[in-house]
């Protein structure tokens, strides 16, 4: 199983964090048609997801470590957001999608199975609810997700298609916050399995060309009903139309993390993957605080000495882009520590990268016979030769050492190699 996250891989999540940023500082209808961010994120979290719960041994145990991780970081940006909306005087308007806090809805933001309710003045801060809904139903989801995957992966892969097709057709007609649900969770349980897939390893069996070309060809129909579909939806973006989005992010990220396996050697560059673990580890604090920092950015530059620069011009949008990513790279750093706890990782303002040596120990503990992904199999090794026996002919021969036996890396036998003879101390040597 991949077990450990290539650097291309985290790589494809700091891109997408990147096109939610920009698609969130200045949205347009194509910005989702560019690269699939939201589709990209959702496979990061199916593949965490499976290798939390191969590691926990169990449901029980996977449900009490997935849901702090995910509710903590979720929790301190409800306490910011609705601190905000109340301060603000919480006017409400249904028509533009806000609602009163009370006791019958209020408890969404503290367990999201559905959008908590938010102030007008707050609509532009909670962008992310919807990622955090869909996120917690497919993580809680994911035991029995991931144990018919593992059995029936194509026949699982279809449900969600054929849900969202009896929706789209009209045959299905769910309302209100059931709809929200279902459609959510139809348009991207497809990525988060594919991502279950790609840490087991199964991907990696579909052959190449079927899952490129398939992929283009999900994606390209994404495209094309989403433009069809324009009239309906009042526009051609994604955001709008849940079926579209399915279809496109099923297929780009098909296609994405199929490559994964010919560009591993971007593991070997030096001083990225520090960078890219950083923001891998806490991508859900990253994507819960880019609305609320796009809008705290116009202020936040007007109080410091660049604010003569901050204009309309691209130069002063390019000024305002870089101070946003300066504020969201410290509110990770700052809050990521929460996504740590939750996670059951040791609290810290960094990641802290596992030492070699500790990892080859844990890992000796728990397989002897399995060499870890960071070992190399070695070359030479001392072996203990017994001394010499004295006879009445003098010392008596050392007994030929047997061939070593055959290694195992990653479950795969590797053929032994023939060691030198060792030296015995005493033993007159040849020539």
């Amino acid at each position: 199983m991949n077990r450990r996250e290539s650097t291309y891989v985290k790589s494809l999540v700091l891109l997408a964090l990147a096109a939610v940023l920009t698609a969130s500082a200045h949205p347009r209808p194509w910005s989702a048609m560019v690269f699939p961010a939201a589709g990209v994120l959702f496979a990061a979290g199916g593949a965490a997801a499976a290798a939390r719960l191969d590691a926990a041994g169990s449901a029980r145990a996977y449900l009490r470590r997935a849901a702090p991780a995910l509710l903590l970081p979720f929790w301190a940006f409800g306490a910011a957001v609705v601190t905000v909306m109340a301060l603000g005087g919480w006017e409400s308007d249904p028509v533009a999608g806000s609602a009163p806090l009370d006791w019958r809805t209020g408890w969404l933001w503290l367990f999201p199975l559905a959008d908590p309710p938010v102030s007008t003045d707050g609509l532009g801060l909670v962008g992310p609810l919807w990622f955090v809904r869909v996120f917690l139903w497919l993580a809680l989801l994911t035991p029995p997700l991931v144990w018919l995957a593992r059995r029936w992966p194509l026949r699982l892969m279809a449900v969600p298609l054929v849900c969202m097709g009896l929706v789209t057709v009209g045959i299905a007609n769910p309302l209100g916050t059931t709809a929200d649900i279902l459609l959510g969770l139809c348009a991207y349980a497809g990525c988060w399995l594919l991502g279950a897939a790609h840490h087991d390893g199964r991907l990696r069996t579909v052959p190449a060309g079927v899952a490129l070309g398939g992929g283009a060809v999900l994606t390209a129909a994404g495209i094309g009903l989403a433009l069809a579909q324009q009239e309906l939806h009042g526009t051609y973006g994604l955001e709008a139309n849940p079926a579209a989005a399915m279809l496109f992010s099923l297929g780009g990220v098909l296609v994405l993390l199929r490559l994964d396996p010919w560009l591993r050697g971007l593991d070997r560059v030096r001083g990225v993957r520090p960078v890219l673990s950083l923001v891998h580890g806490r991508t859900l604090t990253a994507f819960l605080w880019v609305d609320p920092l796009v809008v705290l950015t116009p202020p936040a530059l007007a109080l410091t000495p660049l604010a003569p620069f901050h204009t309309a011009t691209p130069r002063g949008v390019l000024l305002e882009h870089a101070a946003t990513w300066v504020l969201l790279l410290g509110a990770v750093v700052a809050l990521g520590w929460l996504e740590d706890l939750g996670a059951g990782r040791r609290p810290g303002l960094l990641l802290r990268r596992r030492r070699p040596g500790r990892a080859v120990a844990a890992a000796g503990a728990v397989a002897p016979a399995v060499v870890p992904e960071q070992a190399t199999v070695p070359e030479q090794a001392t072996v203990p030769v017994p001394p010499a026996v004295a006879g009445p002919g003098g010392p008596a021969p050392v007994a030929p050492r047997p061939r070593p036996g055959p290694y195992l890396l990653r479950g795969n036998v590797v053929a032994g190699r023939e060691r030198e003879e060792a030296v015995v101390p005493g033993r007159r040597q040849p020539g």
